[in-house]
């Protein structure tokens, strides 16, 4: 029986409780028309889960979402709690983990709804992420990152401004040309390269011992 409710959890074919959700807004929303969030849920008054995500032009992108518990499909209601704001077409499926496929693919069964993968590189790239958080993710995430080191080919910072979407490593009223004359004062190899990540073309700023990437 025990192994039934579980089944039926991570199904979503069982409500648990009566959830409830509780959104924040994280340091740093509003600033060039990203808003950063957070949302936790509740399950009789237990914190059970959370997710970072930020939302800009109508787009959710999902940084981090993490359960307390597995195996009850806490990730699943907050994702669907999320479609049901945004719309589910609307939820960006970037950076996923093998877990995180899983879940998108019993959403996408769910919601009735057909992911078709668009192959065209559209402009200006948007932030992943830097690389040691992203590496820390999953074995998938370090196998990409060193493939992309490999095969690095260094561009222009005129060429990275002109192709990425550099404000969500900007800090409060700083500017790229700033940012980026900061960065070769304190780390005279700064530089900007291109490469792929896994199946995806990518960006990316090297400074100080870390890569800020984009896709």
């Amino acid at each position: 029986m025990k192994d039934l409710i579980q089944h039926l959890l991570r199904e979503g074919l069982l409500n648990e409780g009566n959830p409830k959700f509780i959104f924040k807004d994280n340091p740093g929303s509003g600033f060039n028309g990203w808003e950063k969030k957070n949302i936790k849920i509740f399950i009789n008054g237990d914190d059970k889960a959370w997710a970072d995500f930020k939302v800009k032009d109508g787009k959710v992108y999902i940084e981090y979402i993490e359960a307390h518990e597995e195996g009850h499909g806490y990730g699943q209601m907050i994702m669907k709690h999320l479609a049901s704001i945004y719309g589910y077409e609307n939820i960006v499926r970037d950076n996923l983990t093998p877990s995180g496929g899983v879940m998108r693919q019993k959403l996408d069964k769910h919601f009735n709804y057909t992911y078709v993968e668009e192959s065209v590189t559209k402009y200006p790239l948007q932030y992943l992420g830097q690389c040691d958080l992203l590496r820390h993710k999953s074995e998938e995430n370090e196998e990409k990152w060193h493939k992309m080191m490999a095969d690095k080919q260094q561009i222009s910072f005129d060429d990275f401004v002109k192709s990425v979407d550099y404000n969500a490593i900007l800090d409060e009223d700083e500017d790229i040309k700033t940012y980026l004359e900061d960065a070769v004062r304190a780390d005279d190899s700064t530089a900007a390269y291109k490469s792929m990540w896994g199946d995806k073309e990518t960006i990316f700023l090297q400074t100080a011992g870390f890569e800020f990437i984009f896709v």
